[in-house]
This record gives C-alpha cells, sequence and structure tokens, in this order.
C-alpha cells in the first residue's frame, strides 16, 4: 500500500513536550513513512509545552 503522490508528504509530529507518552509516535511516524511512502518524517518534542516554539518547529521544517 501506498499514497498516491505520497512522496510529497511530509509528515511533522509536533507534541507540545517530553513526555513518555509520545515516545510510540517515534517508531509508529517512521512505520508510516515507510507503508505510506512518504517524503519525509518529523518527530520533536522540543516545544516545552510552549505554543511559540511549537509552532517555529512546525514552520521550520
Amino acid at each position: 500500500m501506498g499514497l498516491k503522490g505520497g512522496s510529497k508528504v511530509e509528515l511533522a509530529l509536533i507534541p507540545g513536550g517530553a513526555h513518555p507518552h509520545f515516545q510510540p509516535w517515534k517508531t509508529t511516524a517512521e512505520q508510516d513513512k515507510t507503508e505510506l511512502k512518504l517524503g519525509g518524517v518529523k518527530f520533536n518534542e522540543t516545544g516545552e509545552w510552549d505554543q511559540g516554539k511549537q509552532n517555529n518547529a512546525v514552520s521550520c521544517s
């Protein structure tokens, strides 16, 4: 299975901050990249629960 045009899609997972709850996202993102043939994935938990930092992590992708 793949996503039509998936190589043009980049998946960004930006949780509010570091927390064990979000750790499975890393593995899932890589699995999704392979399964859906995505152009890239990004996991960034450096937002420190600060909306501005989270926004910056997305806009700098």
